[in-house]
């Protein structure tokens, strides 16, 4: 492992042991390629906690190197959004809240205050909430009449409720564009919808900046980072991973018994294995030990997955990589049929590159006038 990553995965934590603040003193700063570094940071969206630590860490022990400056500027311009998409959340929560309807923050937005000892640790992109299908439509006309507007475009929207398991909207902030994605489920069908019918009697209210909203249980965030996770396979981004660990570490009393049945139901149990596995693997977390082995997707399926991601091939990982990985998530042959011809054909080729391309609407309209 190059010098340059076993930094970012020394670093990349709350509070980082003596071993671990040891091992980077000795670390030759002056011999890293950090144009490299911040791209790879930035790859694996865990810049503004592997600053803020390795900042520390310079500064407490007298290190004679000063970091470059483009990490210090992008750690405060992530602080300047996170507080941006913080208030706009907390502006629509509002709203839904006065309309009594319900929504439930995902994942970063909520993580940032939750799990994060300071908010501008978590690197956010976006807003993700979570609506019941019967509140869908009152949504949409909350977030339009207050400057959103539905991308692609609000012809699509119909298509999103029958085939997604949220859609996106887009508001226009100054400086920056601010992304809020629209939950009805937890995942699309891949190949199969989620059917977690205990998930809204499990949702949880707290206070957050004297601001009462809606989390998810920890079990059900479990199941959706660990679907996220399969879902960027490709990627297979640090920071998912490190959200993971830190909901597992924090929740001492995970119903596992919770999470095992509903990932038999939902045929995802392979996935929750391996977000238990790279927890493991690269963060050593505790307490998952008897949970790994009871995932366990069989001896020759983790010993592949094994061998295409470990600790040591984990910054090399790639697209084809992610490919076959993904292929080994699913529980059984027949998803990997379903998915492959009614998810990666129909959808991919018919709907996101004919119909979103326009040559289909193109066809259709000749038709029609003729």
């Amino acid at each position: 492992m190059l010098k340059e990553h076993e930094c970012i995965l020394r670093c990349c934590k709350f509070s980082p042991s003596g071993e671990d603040i040891e091992r980077i003193k000795e670390i030759p700063f002056f011999s890293f390629n950090w144009s490299s570094v911040i791209w790879e940071l930035g790859r694996q969206q865990v810049l503004p906690l592997v600053y803020f630590n390795l900042n520390r860490i310079i500064q407490d022990k007298k290190l004679d190197f000063t970091l470059p400056a483009v990490l210090k500027n992008k750690y405060y311009s992530t602080a300047a959004v996170n507080m941006k998409l913080w208030q706009e959340y907390r502006s629509i929560n509002e709203l839904c809240i006065q309309r009594k309807i319900r929504i439930v923050g995902l994942r970063g937005i909520i993580f940032s205050y939750t799990l994060y000892p300071v908010n501008a640790l978590r690197n956010l992109r976006d807003i993700d909430i979570l609506v019941q299908e019967k509140d869908i439509f009152s949504i949409r006309d909350i977030l339009i009449l207050n400057g959103y507007r539905h991308v692609p475009s609000p012809g699509f929207f119909a298509y999103d409720i029958k085939n997604e398991c949220g859609t996106n909207f887009v508001k226009n902030c100054g400086a920056i564009n601010i992304i809020l994605n629209v939950h009805w489920s937890l995942a699309s069908r891949r190949p199969y919808s989620l059917f977690l019918p205990e998930l809204w009697g499990r949702v949880k209210e707290i206070k957050i900046d004297n601001v009462v909203v809606s989390v998810l249980s920890a079990e059900d965030n479990v199941l959706s980072l660990a679907l996220h996770l399969r879902r960027h396979c490709r990627s297979l981004c640090l920071k998912y991973i490190f959200d993971i660990k830190e909901v597992i570490e924090k929740e001492k009393d995970i119903d596992w018994d919770y999470i095992y049945k509903y990932s038999r139901i939902n045929h995802i149990r392979n996935t929750v294995y391996f977000s238990l596995y790279m927890c493991r693997t690269l963060f050593n977390t505790m307490n998952i030990e008897n949970q790994v082995i009871r995932f366990n997707p069989g001896a020759l399926r983790k010993k592949l997955i094994r061998l295409i991601i470990n600790k040591e091939n984990y910054f090399y990982h790639n697209s084809f990589k992610g490919i076959m990985l993904r292929l080994l998530l699913f529980d059984r042959v027949i998803d990997i049929v379903v998915y492959l011809f009614r998810v990666s054909f129909i959808e991919r080729l018919v709907y996101n590159k004919l119909f979103t391309a326009g040559f289909l609407r193109k066809l259709f309209s000749k038709r029609t006038k003729s």
